[in-house]
């Protein structure tokens, strides 16, 4: 399924990752798992190096840190997720 990748467009994860629960090594680093169903807003789709070709950037409209999720980006909330994770927001 593609999807309009555009800055601006709102989208809602349905996996991460490509899966829909974390595996145990992943817990210590966060678990993402917990933000599926959650929206955001693609805010870059201009991957920088080092980061996966796959991946665009999203601003969750929920606080990660509720979560005790990390964000290493300059924007707060933000992930880099592959798009495959994603689902458009109509």
């Amino acid at each position: 399924m593609t999807i309009d990748l555009s800055i601006g467009t709102r989208v809602v994860l349905s996996s991460f990752n490509g899966t829909l629960s974390g595996q145990s090594e992943s817990v210590d680093d966060g678990n993402f798992w917990l933000l599926i169903g959650f929206s955001g807003t693609i805010v870059e789709n201009r991957v920088p190096k080092g980061i996966e070709s796959d991946r665009v950037l999203v601003v969750f409209d929920t606080s990660l840190q509720e979560f005790g999720l990390p964000s290493h980006n300059k924007i707060e909330n933000s992930l880099w997720i592959k798009q495959s994770d994603l689902q458009t927001i109509t």
